[in-house]
């Protein structure tokens, strides 16, 4: 199968793009580099169309059997950022993607996100009613719903996943955007404090890459008589306190948090997956907490080393600033 991949030099899709080829797929990677990097490449045999989401129309789709989406603007700090330029991406790009699905008959799976949930009691459904907390928020349900449009109207196969803080390899470029297993770990490696907003007791659904790989790849497989949208989570919570000490005890350390006031409005305070949809349908997530900190600490030690970041504090809240109503 023929597969045109956007975000394919990002976290998640050069971990896809491996596995796809691991498979005997022919990948297409579409990437415009802003949190992706040439080096999540390294060992992939695959063409690379260097453009933005929102110039999508303007390159040859006949031949791709599938689309997968994961090229979006994918951190909320972003949107904060940058509202206007980011749902541009989003949502513009979003239609010329579901436009060429339509013409050429092409597959569609794309990534949406848990942060819709944010505001509403867990465990988190599918059938939720979402409160609209930020532009990223918005620009997700925006995909959501343009997909469901495409799927009524024209009869497109698209599928769409909400992911639950993913970690993993090929995180480094994404520094102060990372997940924060990946941040943790990087400063708990180098013997630094890793710093927390916060009491610490904030909690995620933290899943492991490998496994979210496997679901979007079954998904190729997959056909609904309209779009669906599905979670992809453990369904198990932790505190980012048990992070610290699950990679303290991974890495053999006893390096203690520091905790600092929380400077984001509209923060996420808790995220737990309720994957009944999906296990109906995928083989559910396998990977638990302590295997893929293993897994990830293995990667550092022998592929890759943590990235060159001074102040991660400094880094990550300069990267939340804004002008707007969200700040």
């Amino acid at each position: 199968m023929h597969i045109l991949l956007t975000g394919g030099a990002g976290f998640i899709g050069s971990n896809l793009a491996r596995h796809l080829i691991k498979l005997g797929h022919q990948v297409t990677i579409y990437d415009l580099f802003t949190t992706g990097h040439e080096n999540n490449l390294n060992g992939i045999e695959a063409p690379v169309i260097r453009d933005a989401i929102s110039n999508f129309d303007k390159h040859d789709m006949s031949k791709v059997d599938a689309i997968i989406h994961l090229g979006m603007p994918s951190t909320m700090m972003l949107y904060r950022n940058d509202p206007v330029g980011c749902m541009h991406e989003a949502v513009i790009g979003m239609n010329k993607i579901l436009e060429a699905a339509r013409i050429h008959g092409c597959k569609l799976i794309f990534a949406s996100s848990s942060s819709v949930y944010n505001g509403l009691e867990a465990p988190h459904t599918e059938d939720r009613e979402v409160l609209i907390k930020d532009f990223y928020t918005e620009a997700r349900v925006a995909m959501e719903r343009l997909a469901k449009v495409y799927s009524d109207l024209y009869g497109v196969s698209a599928i769409g996943f909400r992911f639950f803080a993913v970690y993993g390899p090929h995180e480094e470029a994404k520094k102060g955007y990372a997940n924060m297993i990946s941040q943790f770990m990087w400063s708990i490696m180098k013997d630094e404090a890793p710093r927390i907003f916060g009491d610490g007791n904030q909690t995620r659904d933290f899943t492991y890459v490998d496994d979210v790989t496997r679901i979007l790849t079954e998904a190729l497989d997959k056909t609904f008589e309209c779009t669906e949208i599905f979670n992809i989570g453990t369904a198990h919570t932790y505190t980012f306190n048990d992070i610290v000490k699950v990679i303290n005890q991974e890495l053999g350390k006893h390096i203690q948090p520091v905790y600092i006031p929380n400077p984001i409005r509209n923060y996420v305070p808790w995220l737990l997956a309720d994957i009944t949809k999906l296990k109906q349908h995928f083989a559910a997530p396998q990977i638990e907490l302590a295997e893929g900190v293993r897994r990830l600490h293995e990667y550092y030690k022998t592929e890759s080393r943590p990235p060159n970041m001074d102040n991660m504090e400094t880094y990550y809240v300069s990267s939340i600033k804004t002008k707007g109503p969200n700040e």
